[in-house]
């Protein structure tokens, strides 16, 4: 017989929607490097974000990149990597 939590366990992994990951994204790049980007320069997909931004703007952010993932980690989200 399959237990209750057994059932809601696959609900408990739902992914955000992807706005919402992008935005918390953002946001934790705003904090880490304080650069500013919009929605439109951020891709999210299957754990993985792209950053479509100036080169100079891309380079700061990987230079900040372990804490950006720490941060996104502290948040639960679904990013796992930043491209």
């Amino acid at each position: 017989m399959l237990s209750l939590s057994g059932f809601f366990q696959k609900f408990k992994n739902l992914e955000h929607g992807k706005r919402e990951v992008a935005l918390g994204l953002i946001k934790s790049i705003e904090l880490s490097s304080n650069i500013i980007l919009s929605e439109s320069e951020v891709l999210v997909d299957s754990g993985v974000a792209r950053i479509n931004t100036s080169p100079m703007k891309r380079n700061e952010i990987f230079m900040h990149k372990e804490e950006i993932l720490s941060n996104l980690k502290s948040l639960n989200s679904s990013v796992k990597d930043i491209r």
